[in-house]
């Protein structure tokens, strides 16, 4: 209005951003006015105004001047701002960039519709303004903080999120004209990488489920299920993009950005589930760029990966062998997220379109000791069951997900094909079958415990415990190995090992196999916490022939699979170190055994030992007596071809006799003499011991004198050899001083005595 009164006929200012001015005065002395700025919180877009109130307030003047304390009329101003649009869908306009893929949410309502008064951002500097612009663009602050507003956000599964974040004011003044697109890509940039803005960015969801992408019932895929894009959000880190291009024109309801999310700190519940822990360090994902730019397009991206892990996070099984049957440890190193398979491993860089197994799995194992990548075919990416799935889906009832969920529930399913490993120890055969399948559930309403059930099952085929071709030392075939895990039950395994070959120094037992059929069964299981042992004893027939007599032998084979992730090992044995084999000539004896310990990694131990002895025994009557002498050798040898190789040998050799008067005095004398060997730390030890033990009717007192000396080597002068054991105590139980060498009548019967001696009489007897 001009000074007659008149207004201009003038068209309004392109930048003015005023849409409210209310001036009240009096005597040229203002006492209320209220301005409203239009603008748009940022970086979500909302519609917001900003408020700026003068009031004229009558307070005392402060200070001790002459008008301290006495009234004046003082002007005070305010800010706060009114959110407009609470309500904001998306994608916000068709130059969002790449369709609105980098927002995650389809609406966001603001429920904070008007703040408080604010701090004034022209008097503050650069922790409110925004690129200098003071008023125009700023973060809102009350007492020196940033105000959050408090957001409901719900994604394409109707999923809602609750968080706050701060949003900062930009004026209208700065959406529309073409030199304002400079300002906008200065705030957008700060926003996003700024470390001045970063706790504004870094926004705790504290583990709500957010569907990153189009879940396949979203996008209208046959059998497709909600949550299947779905994951427990910790921190959200959110993000600002400018439209493409960024000088279009806009309406002037919609803002010249937009909101996105640069990366997020997730917990894969579905991994946590199956492996019975918590991944290692955290879980940080971003968007894949495939899916950024193309979507979920076949073509280009056929195993549907929406994210990728900014550092790769292992999925171990080595703690857990238990749930995945011990038979396998499906060790994944997650690369990435799929909405067809859940977790994917190796680089995800790019899509992948085959299932490599190098790339998927770190170390996985199957058996303990066989790299699994090595014997799983590749295939292609999302074909069948081919490719590990692992997938998480919320149990709503009568699939209702506006109701409370029932329970989460995840799956793992895969049956690969398989092939021989470059080693040659594992040898497949054209009806071979590796299948792992799982169900964990953990229950919501009610709250229970967590439940699985799992089965790993592997048929058919062959395993070279060690070497192959001409140093093929034992070829084992298995028909079966069948794990069943269930919560509240006990593991089950079933392994059926039909066939057993025995090459080298063991191809002297093959003969034995048929003969060995026709005496009982001798299987035993034992399933711990730890492993699980399946184990075959069968005992061999006692064999006599004259004056020879061999007893007690047994031949036994042990597998165990750890559920630790180390190796499955099988034992052979040939009767055993409590119970050795006898053989006796006349009054001559001695006994033995030999096993053998081999696992997927090479030969773990052997052990073996002999022992050899003889006793005479006179009675007169009056007085008895006996005299004896024994002798053993005893060798062990663990992690053979290993750095960590040890050595222990034993020898020693007893002698001594005892004698009785009368039935009432005993007078025994017993002589030990042992050496013994152990490397590491090479050292040779002997001892000496003298024992003398005199019975009287009830009463019995012995002397021991006993002697030890380092012969050879150093190191610890309290250490001893054979892993700890004094020689004496390898010693077997075959001869044990005579004890168990019957008399010659025990031997050898009246008519074999007599068909003994004509054979070498030359008279007929």
């Amino acid at each position: 209005m001009d000074t007659i009164g008149q207004w201009p006929d003038a068209p309004a200012a392109a930048d003015l951003d005023v849409i409210e001015w209310r001036h009240l005065a009096a005597m040229a002395r203002d006492s209320y006015v209220r301005v409203v700025y239009k603008g748009f919180l940022f970086p979500t877009g909302h519609s917001a105004t900003l408020v700026k109130v003068t009031e004229r307030k009558c307070q005392a003047v402060p200070g001790s001047s002459t008008l301290g304390g006495k009234p004046a009329a003082y002007l005070r101003q305010r800010f706060f701002i009114v959110v407009r649009q609470p309500v904001k869908t998306y994608p916000a306009h068709s130059s969002q960039p790449h369709q609105g893929r980098q927002w995650p949410f389809e609406s966001v309502r603001i429920t904070t519709l008007v703040t408080p008064s604010l701090d004034d951002p022209s008097l503050h500097g650069d922790a409110y303004d925004l690129e200098g612009q003071g008023q125009k663009a700023f973060w809102p602050r009350v007492a020196g903080n940033d105000y959050l507003f408090h957001l409901v956000a719900t994604d394409g599964d109707g999923q809602k999120s609750e968080f706050t974040t701060p949003l900062a004011f930009i004026s209208s003044t700065l959406q529309q004209p073409a030199d304002v697109v400079s300002f906008l890509e200065g705030a957008v940039e700060a926003y996003n990488t700024a470390a001045a803005n970063e706790q504004r960015r870094n926004r705790s969801l504290q583990g709500q489920k957010v569907a990153f992408a189009p879940s396949s019932k979203k996008d209208g895929v046959s059998g497709g299920k909600p949550g299947d894009t779905s994951t427990e959000v910790k921190i959200i880190t959110l993000g600002a993009t400018l439209p493409s291009p960024s000088n279009i024109a806009l309406p002037d309801t919609q803002a010249r950005f937009f909101p996105t999310w640069q990366e997020a700190e997730v917990r894969l519940s579905a991994a946590e589930q199956t492996s019975g822990g918590s991944l290692p360090g955290p879980v940080i994902i971003q968007l894949h760029p495939s899916y950024l730019t193309g979507g979920f397009q076949p073509a280009s991206n056929p195993a549907y990966v929406w994210a990728k892990l900014k550092s790769g996070v292992g999925l171990s099984f080595d703690g857990s062998g238990d749930k995945s049957g011990g038979v396998i440890t499906p060790n994944i190193n997650i690369g990435g997220l799929s909405r067809s398979i859940g977790p994917v491993g190796g680089s995800v860089d790019t899509v992948p379109t085959t299932f490599n197994p190098d790339q998927f799995f770190s170390g996985a194992k199957i058996l303990g000791g066989l790299l699994l990548a090595e014997i799983i075919q590749a295939a292609t990416m999302g074909d069948g069951r081919k490719t590990p799935k692992l997938t998480n889906h919320v149990i709503y009832p009568n699939g209702n997900n506006l109701l409370p969920p029932q329970a989460l529930e995840t799956r793992l399913d895969w049956k690969p094909d398989v092939k021989a490993d470059p080693m040659g120890i594992f040898e497949p055969t054209s009806l071979t079958s590796m299948e792992v399948k799982g169900v964990f559930t953990t229950p919501l309403d009610p709250p229970g415990e967590p439940r699985y059930n799992i089965s790993g099952d592997l048929r058919d085929f062959w395993v070279n415990m060690i070497g192959n071709g001409s140093l093929l030392f034992l070829k084992l075939h298995f028909t079966k190995i069948v794990f069943t895990a269930e919560t509240g039950k006990k593991a089950d395994v079933d392994v059926d090992i039909d066939q057993t070959e025995f090459a080298g120094c063991l191809e002297f037992v093959n003969p034995l196999k048929n003969f060995m059929k026709n005496f009982g069964n001798g299987m035993s299981a034992d399933i711990t916490p730890t492993q699980a042992s399946v184990g075959l004893n069968l005992p061999i027939p006692n064999i006599t022939v004259g004056i020879v007599a061999i007893q007690n032998m047994s031949l036994g084979v042990k597998l165990t699979i750890p559920f630790t992730g180390n190796p499955a090992r099988v034992r052979f044995n040939f009767c055993e170190r409590e119970k050795p084999f006898l053989l006796t000539v006349f009054a001559i004896g001695g006994g033995g055994f030999f096993a053998i310990e081999i696992g997927l990694d090479g030969v773990e131990r052997i052990e073996a030992a002999l022992e050899f002895g003889a006793s005479m025994a006179i009675d007169i009557g009056v007085a008895s007596g006996k005299i004896y002498i024994a002798g053993g050798i005893y060798f062990e040898m663990e992690k053979v071809g290993q750095p960590d190789e040890t050595i222990a040998l034993t020898s020693y050799i007893r002698m001594g006799g005892s004698m009785k008067i009368l039935g009432l005095i005993t007078l025994s004398i017993e002589f030990y003499l042992g050496l013994a060997f152990q490397k590491p730390p090479n050292e040779l030890w002997g001892q000496a011991k003298i024992t003398v033990k005199v019975e009287v009717l009830f009463f019995s007192a012995s002397v021991e004198l006993s002697v030890e000396r380092r012969i050879a080597g150093g190191g610890d002068s309290e250490s001893m050899v054979a892993g700890g054991r004094k020689p004496e105590m390898v010693k077997l139980s075959a001869v044990a001083g005579g004890d168990n060498i019957g008399g010659f009548q025990d031997l050898v019967s009246n008519d074999e005595w007599i068909e003994y001696t004509r054979a070498f009489a030359q008279v007929p007897v």
